[in-house]
């Protein structure tokens, strides 16, 4: 276990309602009482950094009651939240292999919180995934939070300090998951989701019915591909996570209230925020500013710490054909979160796969009046001024940089960070995409 440092500390816990409980720490002993439902709260007093192991009591009124935590440390515990991004395994990521190898770092602690979403907040862990704080050791690293990993990894080369990691990510969620109920209903913006989850439970018995036809038919489809030594056919995403409804994995609030809640309000030093694929939908990216903005205010309410710090980090370059999603729109709504956001940074991803910083500089359009783009030269005049020319262009009105799915970057300052992809338009951007080209292929 890691204990945040410089903040006081909250513990809690269960008991019999009006039970005397005591907690101790190095010098300190605090005590509360449990209130009528059973449930007490205690916060121990600003720590400092603690690199040696020691032990956390908690005592209740009977002598067996004791616990005892051995093995905690004081450092920074950083919130690990979003989607499949943030939740990648060490081993399943480039050079994840070889750095889990080395990774016996005693320094290094990691609590993941569980996978059921819920329909209520949970106030403790569901016992089946028997959460628990696990050592950083080759074996275990292997299995944990690649984007986590490292940024405990370089942070330490820097700071040489005990790093809790918290993760609560999970795959395949819409950011619909990790809001509290109570925040989209005080906000017309939100209450969308609620009134969108409202309809597909209405229609829910007659969509079971469809899955559970679709799912038979699509299981003899398999049956036959076995039969004929063929590959087994792609499933669709209404088969795989069946109809909307009450135990669809992306209905609102899920995962807010399974994995978020639980961990609230262990003491933090600051979030890490990777998702927004599932929100560059057409109906979607048009909300998730807000949603991300609310998703800020609301938890860091929640935590009671002030306004610790949120990194977001930017979609990377993706290949993708589907019209229905943009997500340059999800970036440029990204980064003007990380902006309205107190005390939050963003991290630019479109520089993956770059050959080298010497390159022409490449990824920059722009058109005229007609609104149509075509590639432009760039030339860096100075620090503060990249200048465009096109044949094409005769009269400019409008520019972007690096936008597109996976387009093409190489604007570098000269600590070789990332230009963030921009626009200086504000047009209606539309289907990415063909919308007739893209259904005519998938109706085949």
């Amino acid at each position: 276990m890691v204990l945040q440092r410089d903040v006081p500390v909250p513990v809690w816990g269960w008991a019999e309602p009006g039970e005397k409980i005591t907690v101790t720490f190095l010098d300190q002993t605090v005590e509360g009482v449990t209130d009528a439902k059973g449930s007490w709260v205690v916060r121990l007093a600003p720590l400092n950094l603690s690199e040696k192991p020691r032990e956390l009591k908690i005592k209740g009124k009977a002598p067996t009651s004791e616990l005892v935590f051995s093995d905690v440390l004081v450092g920074d515990v950083w919130l690990l939240a979003g989607q499949s991004n943030m939740g990648w395994a060490l081993h399943e990521s480039q050079g994840g292999k070889e750095a889990a190898i080395k990774a016996n770092y005693p320094w290094l602690r990691y609590f993941n919180s569980g996978q059921n979403p819920e329909d209520t907040p949970r106030v403790d862990f569901d016992p089946q995934y028997r959460c628990s704080w696990s050592l950083c050791s080759p074996e275990f690293a292997q299995n944990i939070s690649a984007v986590g990993f490292f940024f405990a990894e370089n942070l330490h080369l820097t700071q040489k300090i005990p790093i809790g990691l918290l993760q609560t990510a999970m795959g395949g969620t819409y950011g619909e998951s990790w809001i509290s109920r109570e925040a989209m209903e005080s906000d017309p913006q939100l209450k969308y989701y609620l009134e969108q989850y409202t309809e597909a439970l209405k229609k829910y018995p007659a969509e079971k019915e469809r899955w559970e036809t679709e799912k038979k038919e699509y299981e003899k489809t398999v049956e036959r591909a076995a039969l004929e030594k063929k590959p087994e056919p792609p499933k669709s995403d209404f088969l795989t996570n069946g109809p909307m409804g009450p135990t669809h994995i992306r209905r609102p609030n899920g995962y807010y209230n399974g994995r978020v809640c639980p961990v609230q309000p262990y003491a933090i030093q600051g979030m890490i925020w990777y998702q927004g694929e599932g929100d560059s939908e057409a109906p979607r990216v048009g909300r998730y500013q807000k949603l991300l903005t609310t998703l800020a205010s609301t938890w860091r309410k929640n935590w009671e710490v002030g306004d610790f710090p949120i990194l977001i980090v930017q979609l990377p370059k993706f290949i993708y054909d589907d019209p229905w999603h943009s997500w340059p729109l999800l970036r440029e709504v990204q980064y003007k979160a990380s902006l309205e956001i107190p005390n939050a940074g963003i991290v630019c991803l479109i520089d993956e796969g770059l050959q080298s910083q010497i390159l022409p500089i490449q990824g920059f359009t722009m058109c005229g009046e007609d609104k149509v783009f075509w590639p432009a030269q760039a030339e860096i005049i100075n620090k503060e001024c990249v200048q465009l020319t096109s044949e094409k262009v005769p009269k400019p009105a409008a520019a972007r940089y690096a936008w597109g799915p996976a387009p093409e970057s190489s604007l570098l300052n000269s600590s070789l960070v990332p230009a963030f992809p921009f626009r200086t338009d504000d047009f209606e951007v539309g289907h990415y995409f063909d919308l007739a080209e893209f259904q005519k292929k998938n109706a085949k």
